[in-house]
């Protein structure tokens, strides 16, 4: 076979090796796509975790033996990393290795070491009420619905764009916030993994009662520009919004900063508990809100 250019290893490999290599192994964990708590990946993350084994994980480990992984393979893989890769990506990128790893109790047993990168958190951006109003001066009308609710309301944009209208009670003043969209699929969850109820702003309640109500759709926010799905799609909310910062001749500013985060800090400002912003934004932990809540 050797001699007329035919041998192939994988054929004398015993099964049980092939069954260690990492590799087959992580197609299988991704395959799974759940925690160890068999709760599922949602499909952002998901796609975060192919997008790491394809550019990392595959081109270092690629067909090795999990049991031989040592502290000096883990130190190995990092050195390997892309300097231009912020901390936080790193740590994020190691963090997913372990998470696979400690998958197996033969790896479990060695107690191996993973890096740990120091990751600084940048300063929150956030920006007051007069600048906002600048802002949606260049949003056209019928994109403003969504940008208010989103600046009143502190929600994600993933939750706003999931909004439909079995979630809003006109008589009650409020909406549940419990649906999503995560990498362009629709998830009756939402990030924090919960439901929350949230009262309706009383500036947006006018803006919410003339929204036009379709009889093709149920969702709250429709983008007139998407005919097929009528719900606003992954970059249509920050290209409108960075094209509307733009006009108003201001320096870029993330979607995040100019809504989610500034609702947070002008609640704190103006005298908020912080756990009362903490109920509104649905953060498990009160440390993510003093984050947003920098003020």
């Amino acid at each position: 076979e050797v001699t007329n250019h035919k041998f192939d290893l994988e054929k004398y490999k015993k099964s049980a090796i092939k069954d260690w290599q990492f590799d087959i192994q992580f197609e299988k964990y991704i395959e799974r796509g759940c925690d160890k708590n068999k709760t599922p990946w949602s499909p952002s993350y998901k796609q975060k975790i192919k997008q790491y084994n394809k550019a990392y994980f595959t081109p270092h480990f690629s067909n090795r033996d999990i049991r031989d992984i040592e502290d000096i393979d883990i130190d190995s893989f990092f050195d390997t990393l892309p300097k231009k890769l912020s901390s936080k990506t790193q740590k994020n990128i190691i963090n997913v290795l372990r998470a696979f790893l400690y998958r197996f109790k033969v790896i479990r047993k060695k107690q191996l070491e993973f890096p740990s990168p120091k990751s600084n958190k940048p300063a929150v951006k956030w920006i007051d009420r007069d600048i906002q109003q600048q802002i949606l001066k260049h949003i056209p009308e019928i994109h403003r619905g969504i940008f208010y609710f989103m600046i009143f309301h502190g929600v994600r944009p993933g939750e706003a764009r999931a909004l439909k209208w079995d979630c809003v009670d006109l008589k009650k003043q409020e909406i549940t916030i419990k649906r999503t969209f995560s990498f362009y699929q629709l998830r009756n969850i939402t990030k924090g993994k919960k439901d929350r109820v949230i009262p309706i702003y009383s500036e947006f309640l006018p803006i919410i009662k003339k929204l036009y109500r379709s009889l093709e759709t149920d969702f709250v926010f429709i983008n007139p520009n998407n005919r097929k799905g009528f719900y606003y799609g992954e970059n249509s909310l920050p290209n409108i919004w960075n094209e509307a910062v733009k006009k108003a001749g201001l320096p870029p500013l993330r979607l995040y900063d100019g809504t989610r985060h500034s609702c947070a800090s002008q609640l704190l400002a103006e005298g908020a508990n912080i756990t009362d912003i903490q109920e509104l934004l649905g953060h498990a932990n009160i440390e993510q809100t003093k984050n947003y809540a920098h003020a």
